[in-house]
């Protein structure tokens, strides 16, 4: 096997906003890139070949993603800091993972070389991080509460992370999901990750205190300190549920479409007993 190569292209622009007087600092960047690998390892048929065919692996996949990125950056803005960006990516190639062909030399279709979006293929992503804290020392400017400057080297931070939906391959027929032991190919719909997912949004909240500690002393005689950091986490604090798969038939999250389709009412017929088929069923699949 050759090894496999990733070339990475990048080129920027980044532009200050606002002048050295200003109270804050504001910048604004245009990225563009362009990552190719090729040698990408995949399953391959090699067929008339001697005694038997056989499928092994071959470096025959490579893969193109394209993006455009625009940053905005804003500090000292008062005690408020911001990041924010969005990406727009393209993300196409031979194969998302070394079993890609597997379905197509199943088959009898092996060897296919085209084009599809991997698996990774988020076309939109929009990223928002605030951060709301105060400095140490003299920087400090919060409340005080008596000599206790209760604020220090605390703050709080907001991180939103929207993107549009992974793709992924629709089938044109139903396909018993939650029965194990059980193996039913179905027809693509479309093209290979012709579909795509919701958009999901990541909201995390970051509240986090920092405390000066001393650490001995240095050669000099002169106390060296450092700062324990505590944080307190909160993911996804909007309570939002993020559809992560879906089932490729119905494109729902919850329902496979089994039981309704010709073949699954043909095995509720043939059940020793069909409502605990469809009983059992329903609840493997709800897990």
């Amino acid at each position: 096997m050759k090894p496999q190569t990733t070339t990475d292209y990048e080129l920027g622009f980044k532009q200050r906003l606002t002048d050295n007087t200003s109270a804050y600092q504001a910048a604004l960047s245009i990225v563009a890139s362009y990552r190719e690998q090729r040698n990408l390892i995949q399953l391959f048929r090699y067929n008339y070949a001697y005694p038997i065919d056989y499928t092994s692996y071959g470096n025959i996949d490579f893969s193109t993603i394209k993006s455009f990125r625009l940053e905005y950056e804003m500090r000292g803005l008062g005690n408020l800091n911001m990041d924010a960006n969005y990406t727009l990516m393209f993300a196409d190639g031979t194969g998302s993972s070394t079993g890609s062909q597997a379905a197509l030399i199943s088959v009898g279709l092996p060897n296919l070389r085209t084009l599809f979006p991997l698996n990774v293929d988020v076309r939109h992503n929009i990223k928002l991080n605030l951060y709301y804290d105060f400095q140490g020392g003299d920087k400090y400017d919060g409340p005080v509460w008596g000599k206790s400057k209760v604020f220090e080297n605390a703050g709080v931070g907001i991180i939103f992370n929207a993107f549009s939906g992974l793709p992924y391959t629709a089938n044109q027929q139903a396909t018993p999901n939650a029965q194990a032991g059980v193996v039913v190919r179905s027809p693509i719909k479309g093209t290979p990750f012709g579909s795509r997912l919701p958009w999901q949004l990541q909201n995390d909240i970051n509240i986090y205190k920092g405390v000066m500690v001393k650490l001995g002393r240095n050669k000099s005689g002169n106390v060296k300190q450092g700062q324990l950091k505590f944080m307190f986490w909160i993911q996804n604090f909007l309570d939002i549920n993020n559809i992560r798969a879906v089932h490729p038939y119905t494109g729902s999250p919850t329902d496979d479409g089994w039981l309704s389709s010709n073949l699954g009412r043909e095995s509720i017929r043939n059940a020793v007993d069909a409502q605990s088929f469809v009983d059992l069923y329903n609840t493997a699949l709800a897990n």
